[in-house]
């Protein structure tokens, strides 16, 4: 069982007016429920469809990204002590380019799709899926960066 369910007070203790869980078992989903609402002094309910933005953590992880593509490109005076770290960023900005973490479906759907043919072929799955089938349809377009 969830927290939440367990625990009437948790939205009070998490100081949030609402949230929506979902539990996947076996690649179904068992349970999906929303608790509270979306925003205080909204009566609007938060049910299991409800999407949530998510603009706050990606300029977050975004930042952190490029903060440690400029740290990673720093090669005048090193801040770490490894003699190859040099080297090793350069060979891999040639490899996989200068957005080698790049965030959202296109920019991986060639790993992706290389990644899901794998595990295909090594019957971690019963079919062979598609990008688009480890995402919900509607984040798809949601949460370009």
């Amino acid at each position: 069982m969830p927290l939440i369910v367990k625990n009437p007070h948790a939205l009070k203790e998490f100081d949030t007016p609402g949230l929506a869980i979902a539990i996947v078992k076996d690649g179904q989903v068992v349970l999906a429920r929303g608790y509270g609402v979306k925003q205080l002094g909204d009566p609007a309910p938060i049910d299991a469809h409800t999407l949530f933005q998510i603009a706050s953590n990606t300029k977050a992880f975004t930042a952190a990204k490029d903060l440690a593509y400029e740290q990673f490109g720093k090669t005048a005076a090193l801040e770490i002590s490894l003699p190859w770290v040099q080297d090793e960023y350069e060979s891999t900005v040639k490899l996989l380019g200068p957005d080698y973490w790049a965030y959202g479906l296109e920019p991986n759907r060639q790993a992706l799709s290389a990644f899901l043919r794998y595990a295909h072929e090594q019957y971690l799955t019963d079919r062979l899926l598609a990008p688009e089938d480890l995402f919900a349809p509607e984040t798809l377009e949601t949460a370009l960066v």
